[in-house]
């Protein structure tokens, strides 16, 4: 019925309009995973130069190349936490415009790294990078939930994951050793992932402000009006009209900050719920499987051209079941996709663990491992698209920039850490031991959302 309901508007200018738009801040913002799964494949490729640079010290080599990892998500931590502060200060499209001119610098720092002969660089190009992407992130979430008709929200929210998994293709294709994945061309496989940033920057300059942060924020009805007729039609403007005045008589002389959400026990709650979501996103494992699934195939006795055909798999499965899960939010709701997303990864998980636990390395383990990486990015589509609607459903408009911050700044600082730490504790210690946590953290996230975190799917007031 849902999907239905969007074929029905298929044929509407507005959808596409704001399917465009979707597609600008999705690329801006998800599709940028891309930094982060890149990594894959080139560590094989870069370690010329990291011995030159280590003396082929192996400890220094590992650390070096995971701080380097690390670098992206450490810079979307800051740029969540600047990306919430400009969109209630200079407005959500000025923003993503700043999102993307660091996106562009960003790569064209990466390229001439090998060139240049200077591995930081590659540090710092990614750090400029992530604090773009974080921002993205923010924005994306904001602009598209404030944006789509309410009855399409869950459409429109969720097809930023397919751009997650077409940004985490896209990266495993180009770094494979046949294409960029060579010793001299690894630098500009990790800035291809930026070249999508001046047409981002074009569709943004072209198109207008969120609706909701013009008629609530700017105090701009008329700006607002437009907006809506843009991005939903006219058949819409009554009804999105009569719920932003709603919402403003409720918010009247009501400023959020951090203090503010603390003290209100329905922001408070809103606030938790998204800070154990995010928590229980990263702590599944998806920061460490995706920078370093090639090495965890590797130590099942895979090669690295083999390990690295896996990793594509994984990418290949994640990009299509992102195009299932869209119309599934809207047709049985937010919740029961995010419990049956956590459950699937966290039974994954713990069948790695099992598996590196018993048996010995050898193909048939290798295969069996592919498969479970495979269930388990399926299993992240779910709950990871839910995760982005229910945040932004959850905390009406005046809080959204400022749950968005918390929620996303305590995500990036959780992937940073997770991506620093995973590599030497995963070569260490083994992946059965690595990946177990990881489960148990899963089942324990599903746990808490049925019983804990509220269904926002027919929530008319945000």
């Amino acid at each position: 019925m849902e999907t239905e309901k969007i074929r029905a508007v298929w044929t509407q200018p507005w959808f596409w309009r704001l399917w465009l738009v979707t597609t600008a801040v999705s690329m801006s913002s998800t599709f940028q995973v891309y930094h982060t799964a890149i990594i894959n494949n080139l560590f094989d490729a870069a370690r010329p130069m990291l011995r030159r640079h280590y003396q082929s010290n192996d400890s220094s080599i590992i650390h070096a190349w995971a701080i380097m990892t690390s670098s992206v998500l450490f810079g979307k931590f800051i740029g969540t936490i600047a990306g919430a502060k400009l969109a209630d200060t200079l407005g959500r499209r000025t923003t993503m415009i700043i999102v993307n001119v660091l996106l562009i610098i960003g790569g064209i720092m990466n390229g001439p790294v090998e060139l240049l002969d200077c591995f930081w660089l590659a540090t710092i190009a990614r750090l400029v990078i992530g604090i773009g992407s974080g921002a993205g992130i923010v924005i994306s979430i904001l602009m598209i939930t404030e944006s789509a008709p309410i009855a399409h929200r869950g459409y429109f929210g969720s097809l930023t994951n397919i751009f997650f998994g077409l940004g985490d293709l896209l990266s495993l294709l180009i770094s494979m050793p046949y294409l960029m994945g060579t010793e001299q061309l690894w630098p500009w496989a990790m800035a291809v992932g930026c070249a999508c940033a001046p047409a981002c920057l074009i569709v943004t300059l072209l198109y207008p402000e969120s609706p909701r942060y013009l008629y609530l924020t700017r105090k701009d009805r008329v700006a607002a009006c437009r907006a809506i007729v843009v991005y939903q039609g006219e058949h819409n403007l009554a009804e999105t009209e009569r719920d932003l005045e709603k919402e403003q008589l409720a918010s009247e002389g009501r400023k959020t900050t951090l203090r503010s959400l603390l003290a209100e026990r329905p922001e408070r709650r809103a606030l938790l719920i998204s800070v154990m979501l995010e928590l229980g996103c990263q702590l599944s494992g998806i920061a460490a499987i995706m920078a370093y699934s090639t090495t965890i195939f590797e130590q099942s006795g895979a090669g690295h051209k083999a390990a690295a055909l896996g990793t594509l798999a994984m990418g290949v499965v994640k990009f299509l079941s992102g195009f299932n899960v869209s119309p599934l939010l809207d047709r049985h709701g937010r919740i029961p996709v995010l419990i049956f997303g956590f459950n699937l990864v966290g039974t994954a998980n713990i069948l790695i663990s099992l598996i590196y636990f018993i048996m010995p390395s050898s193909p048939f383990t290798f295969y069996i491992t592919v498969l479970l990486l495979c269930i388990n990015m399926f299993g992240y589509s779910y709950l990871n698209s839910a995760t982005q609607v229910l945040e932004g459903e959850l905390f009406d408009q005046r809080a959204r920039a400022q749950g968005a911050l918390v929620s996303k700044a305590v995500c990036w600082l959780g992937a940073c850490v997770i991506s620093i730490f995973f590599l030497p504790i995963c070569i260490s210690i083994g992946v059965g031991w690595s990946m177990l946590p990881l489960a148990l953290t899963c089942y324990a996230t599903s746990l808490f959302a049925k019983f804990f975190i509220p269904e926002t799917q027919r929530n008319k007031k945000i």
